[in-house]
């Protein structure tokens, strides 16, 4: 029988070698638990659906979704957020990988306790909060609004999923809009700070080739307008340029592969 208390919801497009991979990784602990896994796959071959169909044969608990035709990005998001009836949904990146002892200790957490989110740690991310619950909205912005943006870093409850069914669209960043549009009304997030999520490192980003649309377009529009849901001390331009603080997406040593690799060329530079 499943564990009704945690499942991991997981999108994914053609990317059936390294999911393959990452549930071979996390399989002795979602077998201990009896965690079920639902995939929404937006893949344009059959590759993804003959794995999980061989994954099946020695563990029951994966439930797979054909997207025909695929929804794109965003809309799988919340299609994939939409599968679980659990309690608690960890959302996860078809390139993450779920550090070992993560699992059961988000399920010692949740078996006594209420929150609308857990937001757990990650490898290479290096976040330097203290475990414990958050209520202030501000101090999520300032200190986190940036890591919401990894598919993986957060785990919502079902009941959140169920409230928020119409949200408005924020391109590129519907997981993210989810929870702060949520704290902006009522605050009750618990930030664990072990790693609680690890990067394949055979991934290569849906973004990777634009980068800048995305975190130099996308993420200041997708600020700006969550800042009507906030009061007079969220500060949208720093919240906006946490994300590039934290990550070095623009840093020197980013903007220069950039140019090498061409996803920066002079028509980008002049345009942002």
């Amino acid at each position: 029988m499943s564990d009704n208390n945690l499942a991991l919801a997981i999108p994914t497009y053609n990317r059936c070698d390294i999911l393959a991979e990452n549930l071979l990784n996390m399989m002795p602990e979602l077998n201990r638990f009896n965690i079920p896994v639902y995939i929404s796959d937006d893949s344009s071959n059959n590759e993804t659906r003959d794995m999980i169909s061989d994954f099946k044969k020695s563990y029951p608990y994966i439930y797979y979704y054909r997207n025909t035709p695929s929804l794109g990005h965003d809309d799988n998001c919340y299609k994939t957020l939409s599968l679980p009836n659990e309690k608690y949904i960890w959302y996860l990146g078809d390139s993450m990988i779920i550090k070992p002892g993560s699992v059961e200790a988000i399920l010692k957490l949740i078996r006594n306790n209420s929150y609308d989110f857990i937001i757990t740690n990650s490898e290479n991310r290096g976040l330097s909060l203290k475990t414990g619950l958050l209520t202030d909205k501000n101090k999520v912005f300032s200190d986190l609004a940036w890591h919401l943006t990894l598919t993986g870093a957060c785990i919502y409850s079902k009941d959140i999923i169920k409230k928020h069914k119409n949200i408005d669209y924020f391109k590129n960043f519907p997981q993210t809009s989810i929870i702060l549009k949520s704290i902006c009304q009522d605050c009750k997030l618990y930030y664990l700070n072990e790693f609680g999520t690890a990067l394949n490192v055979k991934k290569v980003s849906y973004w990777n080739d634009n980068v800048f649309d995305v975190f130099a377009k996308d993420w200041v529009k997708f600020i700006r307008c969550i800042q009507k849901y906030c009061d007079e001390n969220f500060d949208a331009t720093e919240v906006i340029k946490s994300h590039s603080k934290n990550t070095g997406i623009f840093g020197v040593s980013n903007l220069i592969n950039y140019r090498i690799s061409g996803v920066l060329n002079f028509r980008k530079y002049t345009k942002y």
